[in-house]
């Protein structure tokens, strides 16, 4: 830095560090709320899941299927723009995925009940 940009140098690096604070601050509940909005609407698929096994004695072999069967319009992607991932096994169990921030594979298991992350 020369003497006569100097001091306008320094007034853009504190600019630009405020905008990174700024934008940390707000990213970080805006991943947290995607996230989390798009498991509640996964949530709508899960009970379209439960209600074709009450009706069916199984899985369907697919979400198209599914809703197809019950004549729905179930969410195909998340919040975050991934797409939703179904995966029966057997007639029992099924899994329900989507890749979340960061690359992190957020997967509903019906076995277990709950979400669960992977990387």
């Amino acid at each position: 830095m020369d003497k006569k940009h100097g001091a306008k140098l320094k007034r853009y690096v504190w600019i630009s560090i405020a905008q990174l604070i700024i934008i940390w601050m707000v990213s970080n509940p805006m991943r947290t709320w995607q996230i989390e909005s798009s498991k509640n609407k996964a949530g709508l698929i899960i009970e379209s899941l439960e209600t074709y096994r009450l009706q069916n004695d199984c899985y369907p072999a697919s979400l198209a299927e599914l809703g197809n069967k019950l004549n729905l319009d179930l969410p195909k992607w998340t919040n975050i723009g991934t797409k939703y991932l179904y995966t029966q096994y057997g007639d029992e169990n099924y899994s329900l995925a989507f890749t979340s921030y960061y690359g992190y594979m957020a997967s509903y298991y019906n076995e277990y009940g709950k979400w669960g992350f992977t990387d």
